[in-house]
């Protein structure tokens, strides 16, 4: 998987009869539902459906909401080969086809307006926006500042199926509690986890350091971009005990940067809902 048509694809914009199916059986929904504004949340097929019929504003992180541009940009540095290229384009083709629009396949996708809930420094897409793009940081800002605490606990947010859950669960003896981060992470001295983007977004802008174990591509892009901003170190299997130890030789030095970025990067440390929702209501009236 290399563009985001790819992922497209994979959901039924490869054929033009399941597409144009999807989409009249969102319009048969919209129909009867009658809403005064659709706010889409990664449903590019709903998106393409309500064009020209409702207002629609189209929500995600950067990963889920592509650029309103004309060919997407690689997610990932690796060679492109043909095969890629030819499912790009038939997926533009067969969206045309069955919608009758013309205008490029990312600003379809758009719909009316577009928010990104995410910070244009963990965004794969932000050098092809333009600095057009409206970010809003994350839904459950504003974090307290001095939640990391020097000789506190790991926490650990792990999915429950990965084999080698417990392995580092015993290995770092971190806290795996879940609930409000803003109560979760007071004085944790680091994170683990799968590179989600909430908890990153929430462990940057909170200063946590983080070592990190991506499971899948949007993940490992989030990792990739961790990782530049010098806050978290990633691990790749095979793991043994020793090998996740030997991370903690790196926290010293991710934890000044993440104290760093969260500083430099306070200005999203700030609830932006109220913009998000007047520009909907904006829509609607």
């Amino acid at each position: 998987m290399l563009f985001f048509t790819d992922i497209l694809y994979m959901f039924g914009f490869n054929d033009v009869l399941t597409l144009d199916f999807h989409l009249q059986a969102w319009q048969n929904l919209i129909n009867i539902v009658k809403p005064s504004i659709i706010i889409a949340d990664y449903t590019p097929a709903l998106v393409l459906a309500a064009k020209g019929i409702v207002p629609t504003i189209v929500v995600g992180n950067g990963f889920t909401v592509p650029p309103p541009v004309e060919k997407f940009p690689p997610l990932r540095d690796s060679p492109i080969p043909d095969d890629a290229i030819k499912r790009f384009q038939r997926v533009v083709e067969n969206v045309k086809q069955v919608t009758g629009f013309h205008d490029s396949l990312g600003c379809l996708l758009n719909g009316d307006r577009s928010f990104i809930f995410a910070i244009p420094e963990l965004d794969p897409y932000a050098d092809v926006r333009g600095g057009k793009a409206d970010y809003v940081g994350i839904h459950s800002a504003p974090f307290p500042p001095n939640l990391w605490g020097k000789n506190g606990e790991a926490w650990a947010y792990l999915m429950d199926d990965w084999c080698y859950r417990y392995l580092v669960l015993d290995t770092f003896k971190a806290n795996y509690n879940f609930g409000d981060l803003k109560c979760i992470l007071k004085g944790k001295s680091f994170a683990l986890h799968h590179a989600s983007f909430g908890t990153s977004i929430t462990c940057l802008l909170a200063g946590i350091p983080q070592i990190i174990f991506p499971k899948d591509l949007e993940t490992s892009i989030t990792a990739k971009k961790l990782i530049d901003l010098g806050v978290a170190i990633a691990i790749l299997p095979p793991f043994i005990k020793q090998t996740l130890l030997d991370a903690t030789t790196y926290l010293p030095q991710i934890t000044q940067n993440a104290q760093q970025q969260a500083k430099q990067l306070a200005y999203w440390n700030q609830n932006f809902l109220d913009k998000f929702v007047q520009n909907c209501l904006g829509l609607i009236n």
